[in-house]
């Protein structure tokens, strides 16, 4: 559970991001997680509003990469605001 607000505090959204789901698929605290799913997604949309999603988001990288995460890159990298803020207002208002 110390690792997600480390990820945060590192400016590392994407991989906190990813760490939250998982967690989550794995059956841990869903309340927990997903007040840092929320706080991550605000960041990548204020990211993706002043175009430097590149800081906070992996570049999808095959050789070093494992599939699943590669994926979950690609939808991530491919979601519009109007997705990124639907997605904050569901995990917000749950």
């Amino acid at each position: 559970m110390e690792q997600v607000p480390n990820l945060y505090h590192h400016k590392l959204y994407g991989f906190c991001l990813y760490t939250c789901l998982l967690s989550i698929q794995k059956g841990h605290s869903l309340s927990f997680y997903k007040s840092w799913i929320t706080s991550c997604l605000k960041e990548l949309l204020n990211a993706r509003k002043s175009y430097s999603t590149s800081k906070y988001l992996d570049k999808i990288d095959p050789l070093n990469q494992p599939v699943d995460y590669q994926r979950y890159l690609h939808v991530l990298w491919n979601l519009s605001l109007d997705d990124l803020t639907n997605l904050i207002n569901y995990y917000g208002n749950e």
